[in-house]
């Protein structure tokens, strides 16, 4: 089944975080699945009709200090890319914010990928069972293979909630997005995107 998934779509599209940053020393563990439910464009006689497409991303994130924390993610087992994480240092506000810059490769080694994030959630100070949360998300890729397409870029928002701790969440999400198809599988210009994402922290020098 995730085999079948990961041949359907390239780019990240869930954030799957809040802007708190991973606790220094710990790593969390994070999987994230994405539905695009009109993401193939089917035409025959009757007229369009559309088809889902879907995957699956795989992450790690390691906390460095109380600000910054850096990511690993294999988006839908066609790529590799790193990020960092950099959140504004503010206990004292209700809302904290932070931002994300990354890059790496995807479409099994076609192209190279850029992103950029910017994260903004209620505060964490103080532990809740329920924490909402939004995201702009910006990305690009870049053909680096003779015969690879050129794209546009993609641009587009998410809103969710964290629902548990900083040891085990769910993060129920939906974002919208800008995102034009080079390859033609669909005429449509804007996609939304509900995700599902759990998170589990792991210990330093601790296995579970």
């Amino acid at each position: 089944m995730l085999g079948l998934l990961a041949l359907t779509a390239c780019i990240p599209y869930a954030v799957g975080q809040t802007a708190q940053t991973v606790e220094p020393g710990s790593m969390v563990f994070a999987q994230s699945t994405f539905l695009v439910p009109q993401g193939f464009e089917l035409r025959s006689d009757s007229g369009r009709k559309y088809a889902p497409r879907a995957g699956v991303d795989f992450e790690y994130r390691y906390g460095v200090d109380e600000a910054l924390d850096v990511g690993v993610r294999v988006p839908s087992l066609t790529g590799l890319i790193v990020n960092m994480k950099r959140r504004q240092f503010d206990d004292e506000s209700s809302i904290w914010r932070a931002y994300t810059l990354g890059g790496g490769i995807v479409n099994g080694g076609d192209h190279l990928y850029g992103e950029f994030m910017l994260h903004v959630s209620a505060s964490e100070l103080v532990p809740k069972p329920i924490t909402p949360y939004g995201a702009l998300r910006m990305s690009q890729v870049v053909p680096i293979r003779r015969g690879a397409v050129s794209d546009w870029p993609t641009i587009g928002v998410a809103f969710g909630a964290k629902v548990g701790n900083e040891a085990y969440a769910f993060m129920p999400e939906v974002g919208v997005f800008y995102d034009r198809s080079a390859l033609g599988i669909n005429s449509r210009r804007i996609i939304v995107v509900p995700s599902l994402s759990i998170a589990r922290r792991q210990e330093r020098g601790r296995q579970d």
